[in-house]
């Protein structure tokens, strides 16, 4: 198991429960039933012993030579826990210097002021000009307010969610593409969309206030050689399109307004998501990042294993089981297939719980290195959210070929035009939650010898509020990114976004 997804994963998030001390199993609020799993759990982490699983011994075990499994492999000794990899019968526990500063090399780019300071320039730059072009337009409805901060998933239901931001759609132009009256949808949530108009033409048809994405200023083109492309489908299509550059390698500049020109995402959203790409992903001296691969002066890109891309992919495979980037096709249409299982032929919160369901139990049982860390979790029913909302754009359905579209073609379906409500952080966080309502999964680490669910306390998609929710996903990223991190969020253009008000 890595070090660096044992000290984000684990020892972090340890500390990240809203009034947690250093030593949160000495917590005398902290039930017996999640002091004894903590306690484990931080115990097989550090030194603990193996299974039937294979190796692994944790981070002691393996800086120190720890002890044996059940099946008789060993883990590494000082120097291979060091610099290389423990073999059993089992697996492969690994315990490596290069984990170790991959854990903490975003950390190390936010020690320097200056650099610290260009970034929070670059983010101000980048938010303004956004919310500069969305006042541009007399038909912008103004920045979405969630009315549940304080509510649970028990509390709210999509419907009430719809009604809240206004995302009933009707009369779409995408409702002309061939195949996108043949989805009735389900009734346990589509059935109060607006039945479809037979006379619909595309004189009377609705592109939302921003107009077709596909546009002269944005023809489609495909990905020239040695273009950047990675795991995110939304980022892939919109360089395909030229929203942000078509090399794959983007400025923060470039980020704030491509995302918000080509999928509706506000700056409270992308601001989180950008920040985490460049520090982690990217290079902090040219403020650049690649959407795929690695580049000169662009950083390792966020195709690499952690932080952005991780385990329970609803359509592309975890890195100990194979291509961790690119689509998988067989995955690709089990999700298509839930999609008419579960929607009746669209895209629903039923569908996108019993995907992710799906895939959580995959890795699960098939990946002993399987890490769903509390935010690994989140970010995940995210990515669940954006697939329904964002691609659905200002369509009223979104069908299985849609969706093929975005993950296999990285093209935009026919008529297909953003929303035109903007997608906040509030919102997603609020899908992830009624998601997990839908089909609960538990935060959790396999540490090479089986499975270790963390303590109840963690499964902050399926206790908190809203508000909760978003300040432990904002704290998790502070805690990793102590400098420089408020002053990014709070500032004047995202701060006044920013519906969390965490302490």
């Amino acid at each position: 198991m890595k070090v660096s997804a044992l000290i984000l994963g684990a020892a972090t998030a340890v500390t990240m429960m809203p009034g947690a001390s250093a030593y949160p199993w000495l917590d005398p609020d902290l039930s017996e039933h999640d002091r004894r799993q903590l306690l484990s759990g931080l115990s097989s982490m550090l030194g603990g012993g193996g299974g039937g699983g294979g190796g692994g011994g944790g981070l002691l075990g393996g800086l120190l030579g720890g002890g044996s499994n059940q099946n008789g492999g060993s883990n590494a000794n000082f120097l291979t826990g060091l610099f290389s990899e423990g073999n059993s019968s089992g697996g492969q526990g690994k315990v490596g210097l290069g984990d170790l500063m991959n854990a903490f090399k975003g950390l190390t780019k936010t020690w320097n002021p200056a650099d610290i300071q260009r970034l929070t320039q670059a983010f101000q730059e980048g938010s303004t000009e956004v919310l500069r072009r969305a006042a541009a337009n007399p038909k912008f409805p103004g920045w979405p307010k969630n009315p549940f901060m304080d509510k649970t998933a028990a509390d709210i239901t999509p419907e009430m969610l719809y009604d809240a931001y206004g995302l009933w759609r009707g009369d779409s132009c995408g409702d002309l593409r061939p195949w996108g009256r043949n989805s009735s949808g389900s009734a346990d949530f589509s059935s109060r969309k607006t039945p479809f108009r037979e006379d619909l033409t595309l004189e009377n048809c609705d592109w939302g206030i921003w107009g077709p994405a596909e546009n002269d200023e944005h023809p489609y083109q495909p990905a020239p050689e040695g273009a950047m492309r990675g795991p995110c489908p939304g980022l892939n299509t919109i360089a395909n399109y030229g929203y942000i550059p078509r090399n794959g390698v983007a400025t923060v500049q470039e980020l704030f307004v491509g995302v918000w020109e080509g999928l509706s995402i506000a700056p409270d959203l992308s601001s989180l998501l950008i920040m985490a790409g460049i520090i982690f992903k990217g290079d902090m001296k040219t403020l650049t990042v690649s959407i795929g691969g690695a580049v000169q002066n662009a950083g390792v890109g966020i195709r690499e294993h952690g932080i952005l891309e991780g385990d329970a992919s609803v359509t592309r495979k975890d890195l100990k089981l194979g291509n961790n980037w690119a689509v998988d096709e067989g995955l690709l249409n089990q999700y298509k297939q839930e999609i008419e299982q579960y929607g009746n032929g669209d895209v629903t919160p039923k569908v996108q719980a019993q995907s992710r369901l799906r895939a959580y139990t995959n890795s699960k049982e098939n990946n002993n290195g399987f890490d769903f860390n509390p935010l690994r979790a989140i970010v995940a029913y995210a990515e669940s959210g954006f697939a329904m909302e964002v691609f659905r754009g200002q369509n009223s359905r979104q069908t299985p070929i849609d969706i093929d579209h975005w993950f296999r073609q990285d093209k935009f379906p026919p008529y297909w035009s953003r929303r035109s409500v903007p997608m906040t952080a509030a919102e997603i966080i609020t899908w992830g939650m009624l998601f997990y309502k839908e089909a609960p999964t538990n935060p959790g680490m396999n540490f090479g010898f089986g499975f270790t669910n963390f303590p109840e306390s963690f499964n902050w998609l399926g206790t908190g509020t809203v508000s909760s929710n978003g300040c432990n996903f904002q704290g998790f990223i502070k805690t990793l990114l102590p400098n420089g991190f408020s002053a990014i969020t709070n500032s004047e253009a995202i701060g006044g976004l920013n519906e969390f008000n965490c302490q």
